[in-house]
């Protein structure tokens, strides 16, 4: 398996990231992650306001909405489950969820996690 947990983002080139997993991994082996959302709802109050959402932060080279990421995962893998949170996988202390063994609460219904959720977690595996 392979978790890149709020890694992807800070890529300049995460296709590749993405080829070089599918290169790795085991026939049913399991690739995870997350990254932050571009259209969660405080970059949404941002733009509206008239502050620009994301481009003041140089860590973060790459932006993810729900469908672009799900446009990447589904270009190298046959499905693609994506579950929109709230909160981070890493957390801030202890390494937060993922202590807990990577557990995440989805944003219910999906159309508003989608469009508001703070981060996405993702979940394939290599047929």
């Amino acid at each position: 398996a392979v978790v890149a947990a709020e890694i992807i983002e800070h890529l300049i080139f995460p296709e590749q990231f993405v080829t070089e997993i599918l290169r790795i991994l085991k026939p049913g082996g399991t690739f995870c992650g997350s990254t932050p959302n571009v259209t969660r709802l405080k970059n949404r109050l941002r733009f509206l306001f008239g502050k620009t959402p994301f481009f003041d932060d140089t860590a973060h080279l790459r932006y993810f909405s729900y469908n672009a990421l799900e446009e990447l995962l589904k270009k190298y893998f046959s499905e693609a489950a994506i579950t929109p949170f709230g909160g981070h996988i890493l957390g801030n202390k202890n390494f937060g969820m993922l202590k807990l063994g990577i557990s995440v609460t989805p944003v219910t219904p999906l159309w508003l996690g989608k469009l508001f959720s703070a981060n996405l977690f993702w979940r394939t595996a290599k047929e």
